[in-house]
């Protein structure tokens, strides 16, 4: 009997001690699978912020794209605008400049002025021989007296007054095909040079607005 209570609390010790084992082994199962739960939430956490961070950087980075863009295109239709208004202002200066030259041709003191001073070209650039005067219609017995008295010094070359219906302002001297042109057209000619003065013009008048 006392054989059998033997094996039988030898059993019931290797039982408890394999429950015993179980349990030990189970908990340490459930600490490690926490222990792992917790660092697969803990990366979970730390990818989600680094999505979040970049789906952040990359909206703000779309929106700056998208707000340079609307910029640039505002800037670029601005500098149009304003383009087509200094053109305009330019096409209407340059009438303006025309018609006030075409003013000053009609107006006697004016007009002695522009023909004392092609003639004083002519006597420097010219050589000697018929001088041709060319202007858009007939000129007055004062204005050719004018002329004439300016090339005193240079008797020896006879004047021939001659008209150019195309010259719309202004005069030509000319001699052996060589000529000293004054006319509104040669004024008018350098549209460059003109344009940047117009251009310079137009901009201090905006300034001082």
């Amino acid at each position: 009997m006392s054989d059998n209570r033997s094996v039988t609390t030898r059993r019931n010790e290797l039982i408890a001690l394999v429950e015993q084992n179980r349990d030990a082994k189970r908990e340490e199962i459930l600490q490690t699978a926490r222990q792992e739960a917790q660092r697969i939430i803990k990366t979970g956490f730390a990818e989600a912020r680094t999505r979040v961070t970049e789906a952040i950087y990359n909206e703000r980075r779309r929106q700056a794209v998208v707000e340079n863009t609307a910029l640039a295109r505002k800037k670029t239709e601005e500098r149009q605008r304003k383009l087509q208004e200094s053109q305009a202002l330019l096409n209407e200066s340059r009438e303006l400049l025309k018609n006030v030259l075409k003013q000053r041709w009609e107006d006697a003191t004016a007009r002695e002025a522009w023909l004392g001073y092609i003639a004083e070209q002519a006597l420097r650039f010219l050589p000697q021989g018929e001088w041709q005067v060319v202007t858009p219609q007939e000129l007055s017995g004062e204005d050719m007296a004018h002329i004439k008295g300016r090339i005193k010094q240079n008797p020896t070359s006879p004047i021939v007054f001659t008209q150019d219906a195309t010259i719309e302002a202004g005069l030509k001297i000319g001699c052996n095909n060589a000529w000293v042109d004054g006319s509104l057209a040669m004024l008018l000619a350098d549209s460059n040079s003109i344009d940047a003065q117009l251009l310079g013009l137009i901009d201090a008048s905006e300034n001082e607005s």
